[in-house]
């Protein structure tokens, strides 16, 4: 399996924690903490095998090597303009918008750095939020603050970038006004989302 393969599944198994546990986390009850945990572990096992392939790479060690994978997103027919007296030239299918990974040996780092911290993240959360009543809806949270990070290290554009900033923002304000009903928490997401949109006006 190619590097990328590895590090977009990975990403992929947080996402599917957070559809899961937002749906059906009424069911799933207090499983709901050590299934989301049990993937993000499946992640970091996914980065660190991901690593070992890189490192095998005979490539590695070439100068800014890099791996790149792209999926057409939203087709766009090209039309050239014709030159006088030329025929008009049919659309090309070649032309849209793409969806792209690029992954190289800071992407590897960071990558397998942010699954380990998540993992321990949740591992933890098992314990401190065992009788919190909303306690699938904290681990779905959760779960897609992981999926945002994963992909803004794997971005290949600025739009990807700009998106997966944006989702980290909206993450980082479910989870701190998680305890919403609490004014400390309620104000401090509020807060958050205003010193995030200063930044991205900037960005």
């Amino acid at each position: 399996m190619p590097v990328p393969e590895y590090l977009i599944l990975a990403a992929l198994l947080p996402l599917a924690g957070f559809v899961l546990l937002i749906f059906l986390g009424k069911k799933i009850g207090r499983l709901a903490g050590p299934l989301a945990t049990a993937l993000l572990f499946g992640s970091l096992t996914l980065s660190v095998l991901a690593t070992i392939n890189w490192v095998a790479k005979p490539e590695y060690n070439a100068a800014h090597y890099v791996e790149t994978m792209s999926w057409r997103w939203i087709p766009l027919p090209s039309m050239p303009s014709p030159g006088p007296g030329t025929p008009t030239t049919a659309p090309s299918a070649e032309a849209g918008i793409e969806v792209s990974v690029l992954v190289d040996s800071l992407t590897i780092a960071m990558f397998t750095l942010i699954t380990l911290i998540a993992s321990l993240v949740h591992l933890f959360s098992l314990a401190y939020m065992a009788r919190d009543p909303q306690y699938p809806r904290y681990f779905a949270y959760l779960g897609l603050f992981c999926f945002s990070m994963m992909g803004l290290v794997l971005a290949n554009s600025l739009v990807q970038l700009f998106f997966f900033w944006e989702l980290v923002g909206i993450s980082s304000f479910l989870l701190i006004g998680f305890w919403n009903f609490n004014r400390g928490p309620a104000m401090a997401s509020v807060k958050a989302v205003i010193v995030n949109r200063v930044g991205d006006a900037s960005f």
